[in-house]
């Protein structure tokens, strides 16, 4: 996960890259939830395998999105 500009607000759209995905995400948080904002490109990590090694030790995290 990592964040991507910031809205008047001072709350951050975050990256999320999801298991199987072909690309990355742009979620925002609204509570205790996620909104879908779009998805994109992150130079460096769109290879799957690549993606694998980087993260490997990243635990997984279960999100709600709506």
């Amino acid at each position: 996960m990592g964040r991507q500009g910031s809205r008047a607000d001072g709350t951050w759209d975050e990256i999320w890259i999801v298991p199987g995905g072909e690309v990355a995400f742009v979620l925002r948080r609204s509570g205790p939830n996620f909104v879908y904002v779009g998805h994109t490109y992150v130079h460096g990590i769109m290879d799957g395998e690549e993606c694998l090694r980087r993260f490997r030790d990243v635990p997984m995290t279960e999100i709600n999105l709506v």
